[in-house]
């Protein structure tokens, strides 16, 4: 969890990294030995999560059999009810009712603005955790130990994904940087590493970027993180501060030179606030899982609080070993355990 915001700052940092999606066979090995060969004068990493998730058995096992014992690895950890309830909140599905367009009347911005909202609902909630197969945590998330097992000769740095919190990230790319021998980040960039990069398991994934219709002009609202626009930023022009919805920085875009007039002013702001609120209300009626609702929904259902129990400590059986500081350091993991005694001895 997290991946997302770690390769952009390895990115940031020269280490060519990148995620080749749903790609299977062939074009995965072509994918990665293209990323390998056409930057073999600086420093490359290959993500090897998906040959868990997304790969056959054969082709996994010819893959992992290509590497050399003396590479490095690192292997990234997080509490692993963070990463059950990323993975429940990342489930987000479409209305029948989905319709594209993502285009808003500046004239009916409430009506159109709730049209769009409502497209998208989360799949689970605190009353259909169950619904959620465990198993799949195999393949999707907690497969740390399944990999190491082609890296047991192999030097390897556990990171603790909280680690790269936006107040730790900065320090925490400056170690890499050291143990993998890669670039420093700039001490000038380090805002950027303070900033959150990922927006996984939010609606405004899904919302964004929102286009407001004046008829003369348009203007595009998106996250900062999800931003290619090239497009004039004129957020300054009407906010002092920034502007965040649910924990991301939103930008006001426009592509075209206008004379912002007093009257043409304060109409688009009013009507951009409008629809901040709007949103902003939204968001709050729908909030995602928590860590406790998980725990909440396993102290009432002993079967699956084994299964989950199971399926957890296999996959910490290493870095119970090497780093048991990060494990003792995981609040809702140490509440499940403490929770796993006293309700079943």
């Amino acid at each position: 969890m997290g991946c997302a915001a770690l390769n952009l700052f390895f990115q940031r940092c020269n280490v060519n990294v990148k995620w080749c999606g749903y790609l299977n066979g062939f074009d995965r090995f072509v994918f990665n030995y293209h990323l390998l060969v056409s930057n073999s004068s600086s420093y490359n990493a290959l993500q090897i999560f998906e040959y868990r998730t997304f790969t056959n058995k054969f082709e996994e096992e010819k893959f992992f059999s290509s590497f050399s014992s003396k590479k490095k690895i690192l292997i990234s950890y997080k509490d692993p009810f963070t990463m059950i309830k990323t993975i429940l909140n990342a489930n987000i599905v479409k209305s029948e009712y989905y319709i594209q367009d993502k285009k808003l009347n500046a004239s009916n911005i409430t009506k159109n603005t709730i049209d769009i909202l409502q497209r998208y609902k989360r799949k689970y909630n605190k009353y259909n955790i169950k619904d959620f197969d465990p198993y799949l945590l195999q393949h999707q998330m907690l497969i740390q130990e399944f990999l190491l097992k082609y890296f047991k000769n192999s030097k390897k740095y556990f990171l603790d994904m909280n680690d790269i919190q936006p107040e730790n990230a900065f320090i925490t790319l400056e170690k890499l940087a050291t143990y993998f021998n890669f670039t420093k980040p700039s001490i000038l960039d380090k805002q950027f590493y303070q900033e959150k990069k990922s927006l996984a398991t939010t609606f405004l994934l899904h919302y964004f970027p929102l286009i407001l219709d004046f008829d003369e002009f348009e203007i595009e609202i998106n996250a900062k993180e999800l931003n290619y626009s090239k497009k004039d930023d004129i957020s300054d022009l009407f906010f002092k501060k920034k502007i965040y919805i649910d924990n991301h920085q939103i930008h006001f875009y426009i592509n075209k030179n206008l004379d912002f007039d007093k009257k043409l002013y304060i109409k688009i702001k009013k009507i951009i606030l409008q629809l901040i609120y709007i949103i902003k209300k939204y968001i709050n009626l729908n909030q995602p899982l928590c860590e406790k609702d998980i725990l909440h929904y396993l102290s009432l259902d002993k079967k699956y609080r084994d299964i989950y129990l199971k399926i957890i400590n296999y996959n910490l059986t290493t870095l119970k070993q090497h780093r048991p500081d990060i494990v003792a350091s995981w609040k809702y993991y140490q509440e499940f355990e403490k929770m796993c005694k006293e309700l079943d001895g």
